[in-house]
């Protein structure tokens, strides 16, 4: 995945994890599916399942940050820039 025009990314002064970080932090994820449940399995359907997992925790992970960002936005001091 790469920065390109027409992608939604949402940023927040203080705290965002850029497109570079979140791929990095999805190859691990997808290293550690093969060196462990890849090879106890030996199916090509554990590495289907490898899809789906990361859509799941994507999604988990998403509606977390887009809560705690919430909260952070709307605390009494959000509307101080970053500092």
């Amino acid at each position: 995945m790469h920065e390109v025009p027409g992608r939604i990314r949402v940023h927040l002064c203080c705290g965002r994890m850029t497109l570079r970080q979140a791929d990095l932090l999805e190859c691990c994820f997808r290293v550690a599916w093969i060196y462990t449940v890849f090879a106890y399995f030996h199916t090509i359907s554990s590495l289907y399942l490898l899809n789906i997992f990361l859509r799941v925790i994507t999604v988990i992970a998403e509606i977390i940050y887009f809560v705690l960002s919430d909260k952070k936005l709307r605390a009494p001091d959000a509307l101080s820039p970053c500092g």
